[in-house]
């Protein structure tokens, strides 16, 4: 299977989200329910040391684009 590695960074150069699909199989406690498919999220955001959810639909780059422009879109109109 082919790996993938989109992250998402705000202009100060902060993540936002990472969309990875490297498998962690080797520890449990770092496995989503759609492995190896997950999201990154920022640890300020995280409620426990593990930073990552379940990723069950943004998994092709368009995909992410679109959700990506989405949310830019939403923030500009309700600013």
């Amino acid at each position: 299977m082919d790996r993938y590695y989109y992250d998402w960074f705000a202009v100060d150069g902060k993540i936002l989200l990472k969309f990875h699909s490297e498998s962690h199989d080797k520890d449990a406690r770092y496995q989503t329910k759609t492995e190896p498919f997950h999201i990154h999220i920022p640890d300020v955001l995280s409620l426990s040391t593990l930073t990552r959810i379940s990723n069950y639909n943004l998994r092709e780059l368009y995909g992410i684009l679109e959700f990506i422009r989405l949310h830019l879109t939403l923030v500009q109109l309700y600013r």
